[in-house]
């Protein structure tokens, strides 16, 4: 989904959203002029001013009516992933943790908006077993050299700190409460760490039909090992996700509300990999001697695999989910009291 499309759904879901909470107050209206265009015209006296007061009128209903506000703190686990698109190896799903102060007004007793401000942390991993490529490069003596080599295992852990402002729907149907829209999620700070394990590195000159040796060749002859970790450069500004959780609540003796729940964030707008100008994850870039000694190893994120003329990876979005543990605060407790 590109960038046009998710705007507009965003702006579908807050027409929605508007016209709902629009409907319901309409509907409030409506019930309260209806009962109240019908009901008997009784009065009582009242001592404290010697006059009569009619039973049922707006003002003595409106005195015991207050709009519900809930304060919610809540700390979530679940698991977390960047769904790769690659032909070249597997997502293993990782850790999603995170704090949630969000902060919701209902028009009635149903429908209201939920906003706030939250910090999650999440980490998936990239997995290839049996990895290789191929390709040519010239040496600093315009040499032709052939590369290949091949990974037993390649593994890359991408890691995301991430600050999150949901915008969404809030329903409750007492004990149950929803809430779904949309949620803004702002990585800022974004790494990686990447093991290759069991490489066989090989270089070999086509013209003197000379292969280099494997231990000569960078150190990471056969079953060698390389280790790097570094920020990642290719990762969304923004993602926009569409985010709803599920929470039964559990009424305290101090008004407020114990939740335990589920929730899922799925993100609208999938990151499209930019070409890069690294030859492969694994590339030989100089020689002293006839023997290589400048290797760079890069993220599958910002990598080519020559032999097929593909990206390690293509794309990739965003999806976590889990359990969540809530504590509502309900400033007017009385009436939430009341409404159950």
């Amino acid at each position: 989904m590109n960038s046009s499309k998710y705007i507009r759904f965003i702006l579908v879901f807050l027409l929605f959203v508007v016209g709902t909470i629009q409907a319901q107050v309409l509907k409030s209206e409506d019930i309260f002029s209806h009962s109240f265009s019908r009901a008997p015209q009784l009065y009582y006296y009242n001592k404290d001013c010697n006059c009569g007061v009619q039973q049922g009128s707006y003002d003595s209903r409106d005195k015991n009516q207050s709009v519900l506000r809930q304060f919610t703190i809540a700390a979530r686990l679940g698991m977390a992933g960047l769904t790769y698109q690659t032909d070249f190896g597997i997502l293993n799903p990782g850790i999603n943790t995170g704090i949630e102060l969000t902060y919701a007004m209902f028009l009635n007793d149903v429908v209201g908006v939920r906003f706030g401000l939250n910090l999650a942390y999440s980490s998936s991993t990239f997995e290839a077993i049996n990895y290789s490529d191929k390709y040519t490069v010239i040496d600093v003596e315009n040499d032709v050299m052939d590369v290949y080599y091949s990974i037993n295992k390649l593994t890359e852990r991408h890691t995301q700190l991430l600050v999150e402002f949901p915008l969404q729907l809030a329903l409750r149907f007492d004990p149950i409460s929803i809430n779904v829209g949309p949620k803004f999620v702002i990585p800022i700070v974004k790494k990686y760490q990447e093991r290759l394990e069991g490489v066989d590195l090989r270089c070999y000159y086509p013209a003197y039909d000379v292969e280099i040796d494997q231990a000569l060749a960078l150190a990471t002859g056969k079953n060698g090992e390389i280790f790097l970790a570094d920020e990642l450069v290719h990762m969304p500004a923004i993602w926009c996700t569409l985010s709803a959780d599920f929470s039964y609540n559990i009424a305290l003796k101090s008004g407020n509300e114990l939740g335990i729940g589920l929730y899922v964030d799925y993100a609208l707008n999938n990151y499209h990999v930019p070409k890069t100008s690294n030859l492969s994850l694994l590339s030989i870039t100089d020689t002293h001697a006839g023997v290589p000694v400048s290797r760079i190893v890069s993220s599958v994120l910002q990598s080519n695999h020559v032999a097929s003329n593909k990206q390690v990876v293509t794309d990739f979005g965003y999806l976590c989910g889990g359990f969540k543990l809530s504590y509502n605060l309900m400033p007017n407790s009385s009436s939430s009291k009341k409404r159950r």
